[in-house]
Parts: structure tokens; sequence; C-alpha cells
């Protein structure tokens, strides 16, 4: 969007608005289940063979609430098929991190899936799964100000990444 202002010496000076639109590069998949999180991850890893670890808790401020919320995350990296795989729950006492789809309680999400990864599969995979209610891909549906939460969660990721392969 241009607008037009006058300089103090009479010339007109255009001012060029950027915006950024940012695209995460996640699958995600949300998660419906009534269990605990840490039975979640038990579930996942038991029937899909991951590994994955409790990790630090990502940390967000939601809008118009002033005190940070810790949301418990699980990782795990596939060194085969080179993808990472975070279990991050939505729901906190304090408030949740997504708003949709409403009563979601976790998302999976994939970093850097390639064109090997079968989205379908791996959705099959979690409905067989006793205990979680439903699994449902997720390309746009998360409301509003979801970019700036998965940009947040996206530098959390990498860091743990470059931790995990670090140390």
């Amino acid at each position: 969007m241009k607008h037009k202002f006058k300089h103090p010496r009479g010339l007109m000076v255009k001012k060029t608005k950027l915006s950024v639109k940012y695209t995460p590069d996640f699958k995600v998949i949300a998660l419906f289940s009534q269990q605990k999180d840490y039975r979640i991850c038990w579930l996942i890893n038991h029937h899909l063979q991951f590994d994955m670890k409790r990790l630090s808790d990502f940390c967000f401020t939601p809008y118009k609430q002033s005190e940070t919320i810790q949301f418990p995350v699980y990782g795990y990296a596939d060194r085969v098929k080179r993808l990472h795989y975070f279990l991050l729950t939505n729901k906190r006492p304090e408030g949740i991190l997504f708003e949709l789809p409403k009563n979601m309680d976790y998302l999976l999400l994939i970093k850097n899936p390639g064109a090997g990864f079968e989205m379908k599969t791996c959705v099959n995979n979690l409905r067989n799964i006793d205990n979680i209610q439903g699994a449902f891909p997720l390309e746009n549906g998360l409301g509003n100000r979801s970019d700036l939460i998965l940009y947040d969660f996206e530098i959390y990721a990498d860091e743990a990444i470059r931790s995990s392969t670090s140390g």
C-alpha cells in the first residue's frame, strides 16, 4: 500500500509498506486425545516405532495476555528419512496455543518433509492408535496469528535440532 506525504521542503515522497508472508516449513497434524502428553508420546513411540524424548518447553505469550505459557514438547529425529517430528501440547490450564481447530489437544509437526513423506500414511497410522480419537492433516486451519506462532516454533525447533546434533 502506497501513501504520499508532503516533505518539509515541499517535495512529494512515496512511502511503501513492506509486508512479508511467512510460509512454515512444517506439515501439521491435529491430534485429539484426552490422554496426558507423556502418554500420547509413549503411544506414538510404541505404535510408530519412534523414539520421542521430552524437550524443553516451548514458551509463548498468547495475544492479549501478559504471562508466558510453557507448552510441553517431545521430539524425534528420523535420521534415515531426514525428518524431525515434534509433538506439541496445545492446551494448558493457562490458555491455548492454537485456537483452531476447536478442542485440538496436540499437534504433530513434521519439519522439512520432502517428497518422500506420506502424509496420508502417517495420519492413518495415528488414527489406528487407541486413545487418539482423531488425527487430521492441517493446511491452513490453525486460526489467527498461527503464522507468528509457527515462526517462533520453527526457531525453537531449529535450536532443538542443533542441540541434539551437537551434544
